[in-house]
């Protein structure tokens, strides 16, 4: 989006991710809330990616080729997206945009909270799926792009159309799959499969209120929670003061405004503490 504010330069270069956890070369910890924009949330190297790449980088397959493997990643999305059984694989998510003649303005991201309300097929009937949101119409969208939660880079792009609807780009209609490396799909197929293990952190509703918008009284201010997503309700040009601020304490937020910034499904009881401390201080009321 253009508005999106892009702090990634400010992150220390990391020496290894395990769980929800960053560490840096200087020795220093991060819990990690964001996740990799949503790739990461069921946790970095989590359930049964690493043996599932591993099998598949064992047997070769790792330059773009042809596989079973794009069969598996559709049939797996079709299962989670079943009124979206049209599904297209690109390299990334420009390749997606450009095949497909999308706006990347205009694609709707219902995880983040916006200061105007925005209704289903308004901004040019294309949105982010993201697993774990609460109270979302679908309905109205004609094409979802789902962030799986799969954390490596250049991920596959998945492509799903409603049933029913004619997309009309060309004479030639849909564009065909990119070729991708078997290895790629192979681990987002695995992360859909992985999927049901997630929970939603169970002190979530207590911190930051419920998905409805209604908050306790002590819930922290000025972030808005769906699920696991939070978004920052802060003013733009206070959002790299918070961001630094996070770091600074050993949480890495959303590099981007407004978010979505993540909450961990697995913290120790010290690491809860700091979490909760930094977002009931910032932004604050």
């Amino acid at each position: 989006m253009s508005d999106r504010i892009n702090l990634q330069k400010l992150i220390p270069e990391i020496r290894r991710a395990r769980g929800y956890r960053l560490y840096s070369y200087d020795g220093r910890r991060y819990i990690d809330c964001y996740q990799n924009g949503g790739r990461a949330v069921l946790g970095h190297r989590a359930g049964k990616l690493t043996k599932t790449l591993k099998n598949v980088i064992s047997k070769g397959l790792i330059l773009d080729l042809p596989s079973v493997h794009a069969r598996r990643l559709k049939k797996a999305v079709r299962g989670i997206l079943p009124d979206f059984e049209r599904v297209l694989i690109f390299g990334n998510r420009e390749r997606a945009i450009e095949a497909l003649s999308l706006d990347d303005s205009e694609i709707e991201d219902p995880a983040i909270e916006r200061r105007k309300e925005v209704k289903a097929g308004s901004r040019g009937d294309a949105a982010l799926w993201r697993p774990f949101l609460r109270g979302i119409d679908w309905s109205g969208f004609k094409i979802l792009l789902p962030i799986l939660p799969f954390s490596m880079a250049d991920s596959p792009c998945v492509v799903c159309i409603r049933n029913g609807i004619d997309l009309k780009l060309s004479e030639d209609g849909l564009p065909e799959d990119d070729v991708v490396s078997p290895v790629m799909l192979a681990g987002a197929t695995r992360s859909i499969y992985d999927m049901p293990k997630y929970q939603i952190p169970p002190w979530a509703e207590k911190f930051f209120g419920n998905t409805s918008g209604s908050k306790n009284e002590n819930s922290a201010a000025g972030w808005k929670r769906n699920g696991p997503y939070l978004t920052c309700l802060c003013e733009r040009e206070a959002y790299e003061g918070i961001f630094r601020a996070f770091l600074e304490n050993g949480v890495l937020i959303s590099p981007y405004y407004p978010g979505p910034t993540i909450l961990p499904a697995e913290v120790s009881d010290g690491e809860l503490k700091k979490i909760v401390r930094l977002f009931y201080r910032f932004p604050g009321k």
